[in-house]
């Protein structure tokens, strides 16, 4: 009986890389990583586990990473320039953001 049930992992976290599913870690402070999020490795995992299906939650932390991004840098003093700035960084969130969504949507069946 109890290998008839489908499991399904309903919240999963995943990265286009190695690369960012650890340092997205270590910028939360972790020191243990043991996973890095890839779909190859949620692959094996649910292979493992007979997981039969995985919800992807596509996150990403915009706001976080807009005021990381505005605090490293000098902004300038003059109203419309520090706009302007602000803008730009905006917009590179956004474009960060469309295109986690748009890789998600591609590896997700």
């Amino acid at each position: 009986m109890a290998e008839d049930l489908e499991i399904i992992d309903i919240h999963t976290h995943t990265f286009a890389s190695a690369d960012r599913g650890i340092g997205w870690q270590k910028s939360t402070g972790r020191t243990d990583i043991v996973r890095d999020g890839t779909i190859e490795e949620l692959s094996g995992i649910m292979a493992a586990s007979n997981i039969t299906h995985a919800v992807q939650l596509m996150y990403t932390p915009t706001r976080f990473m807009y005021e990381a991004r505005i605090k490293s840098q000098e902004l300038p003093s003059d109203p419309a320039e520090r706009a302007a700035v602000e803008r730009e960084v905006q917009t590179m969130m956004a474009q960060r953001m469309i295109g986690n969504t748009e890789w998600a949507m591609g590896v997700s069946a």
